[in-house]
């Protein structure tokens, strides 16, 4: 997939969105002005005249690869929904993990960029802490959060607690990142085969980055770290 954004360029324009423009939580949106039209497409009337329309994938990671520019005269605000078969063709929610690297649930070395996971739901890592995500939920707009995993102490309202991160396919996240070692918390009853299939990366690999974990079945202990770069 084409590399569209480094990683701090990503976060950069997701901030210029939510410092920059009124916006508003509609299912299925990613970045359409709320014309009476709209609003009756994603069943928003109460929404401010003012607004652009995003849901959660609509602004972590469709809005701008597909163009959005804040274009009140276009239908998607510049955006171009893509053709089947395109590399950005969109994924519903829970798929997202499945097209980035380095998946995982150890948010230790987590990057600025990466897109953050929970049950339908998902935002973006923009540091130091935090989100920048799309929700219905306190504001109904875009918002700045605090992600829990991070940083524990409640100095936010606005908090979630995330299942897993990853690296979207089209950011680059600097070559260094390639070099880091990265790791998953082994949850219950889980070997080295059931978080290959979790994670994406193959048996094989796990079995080279984590030679102490032997046996047939290769299990491991609830909790403990394991390499999957």
């Amino acid at each position: 997939m084409k590399i569209l954004y480094s990683n701090e360029e990503y976060v950069s324009e997701l901030l210029k969105i939510y410092n920059n423009y009124v916006s508003y939580y509609a299912f299925g949106a990613f970045g359409a002005p709320a014309t009476e039209k709209n609003k009756i497409r994603y069943k928003v009337p109460e929404a401010p005249d003012v607004s652009f329309l995003f849901d959660c994938s609509g602004f972590a990671y469709r809005a701008l690869p597909w163009g959005w520019c804040g274009d009140r005269r276009r239908v998607y605000g510049g955006a171009d929904y893509p053709k089947e078969g395109d590399d950005l063709y969109p994924l519903v929610t829970g798929d997202i993990c499945s097209i980035c690297t380095y998946v995982s649930s150890d948010f230790d070395e987590i990057l600025p960029g990466e897109v953050l996971y929970m049950r339908g739901h998902v935002g973006i890592y923009i540091g130091d802490g935090k989100a920048i995500e799309c929700t219905s939920k306190w504001d109904n707009c875009v918002q700045i959060t605090q992600v829990k995993n991070v940083k524990k102490s409640p100095v936010m309202k606005k908090s979630r607690t995330w299942l897993r991160h990853g690296r979207l396919p089209f950011i680059d996240y600097g070559i260094e990142a390639l070099f880091e070692p990265a790791y998953t918390i082994a949850k219950i009853g889980e070997g080295l085969i059931r978080i290959s299939r979790r994670t994406g990366v193959s048996l094989e690999e796990l079995k080279r980055l984590n030679p102490s974990i032997k046996g047939p079945a290769y299990l491991v202990r609830i909790g403990q770290k394991v390499r999957i770069r």
